[in-house]
């Protein structure tokens, strides 16, 4: 499933059951296997590659009362790019 207002690059591949939630940046060439969960305002940057079933969080302080105020997604970077 893929959510609204997301940035989704050329040559990217979703997994079959993964979601992809909404103000999402997928640079190209990304790969997200099978049963993966990206939360808003995540940022997965050119060659990124998630493995299945892999679960990200962006909740910094998730049972905080302000949780929702306080979300950040997470940045995986290519490890080619040192």
């Amino acid at each position: 499933m893929i959510r609204e207002l997301n940035q989704i690059g050329d040559n990217v591949s979703i997994g079959t059951h993964s979601v992809i939630e909404h103000h999402v940046q997928i640079d190209d060439n990304v790969r997200v296997h099978s049963n993966a969960f990206i939360p808003e305002f995540s940022i997965l940057e050119e060659g990124a590659w998630v493995g299945p079933n892999v679960v990200f969080t962006n909740a910094l302080y998730p049972l905080s009362p302000q949780a929702k105020s306080n979300l950040k997604g997470s940045h995986l970077k290519n490890l080619d790019d040192g």
